[in-house]
């Protein structure tokens, strides 16, 4: 009888190790992937601010491609919109490069798309 109940409770115990597991696992995956997202959205609107301050009178463009250059050297591809996104917060905060370093200050309603 006592064979018995300690079989039922080492298979309720693998049980509940599967499920706490499973939802532990989802939940450091969910918060690493928003870490790196942020670190990500950082080096973008850091890079954006350099774009300005080096490319002065260089077109949209110009600055742009300045950005996709500088993150592929840091083995980072990410979507368009995320770059555009960050010139928009700098903008739309009344940042400029001189206030770069402060960039991160600005409101992020755009999550960077990774593509790593």
């Amino acid at each position: 009888m006592n064979e018995i109940i300690i079989n039922l409770i080492g298979i309720a115990l693998t049980a509940i190790l599967g499920i706490v597991t499973k939802y532990v696992g989802k939940w450091i995956k969910a918060n690493l992937t928003a870490a790196e997202q942020q670190r990500v959205q950082k080096i973008i609107d850091d890079l954006v601010a350099a774009a300005e301050q080096q490319l002065k009178m260089g077109s949209g463009e110009e600055k742009q491609e300045y950005v996709i250059d500088a993150l592929k050297e840091q083995g980072i591809k990410v979507d368009v919109n995320a770059i555009e996104a960050a010139v928009l917060r700098m903008h739309s905060s009344g940042l400029n490069y001189s206030t770069a370093h402060n960039i991160t200050d600005a409101p992020h309603d755009t999550s960077p798309t990774i593509t790593q």
